[in-house]
């Protein structure tokens, strides 16, 4: 259901792109990093438990 809103969502607002709850989840931490964010802070928004992430976050994140 919720892939579907999403996608929903996306083509509303004129999103041509494959758009998944995962996808929006990496686009919320990416803008959250660049506004200046406390890594911890993202993830505790993204539901973790821990401040603990994965690899490949941390260094999209660098990316960016």
């Amino acid at each position: 259901m919720t892939n579907i809103y999403i996608r929903q969502i996306a083509s509303t607002v004129g999103i041509d792109k494959d758009v998944t709850p995962d996808t929006a989840r990496h686009s919320f931490s990416t803008v959250l990093k660049r506004s200046g964010a406390p890594i911890k802070f993202i993830s505790e928004s993204l539901g973790h438990q821990e401040s603990g992430r994965p690899k490949a976050t941390s260094t999209a994140l660098k990316m960016t």
